[in-house]
């Protein structure tokens, strides 16, 4: 017997990137764009820079960054 097909997901988690930048308005589309570019400008400033290396290295137990 045929398994049958799942139905469309029509949730937030179902959706693309793309799909939820359409369903924004203009004005707040090119917001989100905007800081988007902004962001990975960052980011890229970051790695060139050396300040960033893309892993988690978590503090040392006992040794938080905040309190000495």
């Amino acid at each position: 017997m045929a398994a049958k097909a799942k139905p469309a997901k029509t949730g937030v988690l179902g959706r693309t990137l793309e799909q939820m930048l359409d369903a924004l308005p203009p004005g707040e589309r090119a917001r989100v764009e905007a800081r988007s570019t902004e962001l990975h400008a960052e980011v890229e400033g970051l790695k060139a820079g050396g300040s960033f290396s893309g892993e988690y290295r978590p503090e040392p137990r006992g040794q938080a960054a905040c309190c000495p």
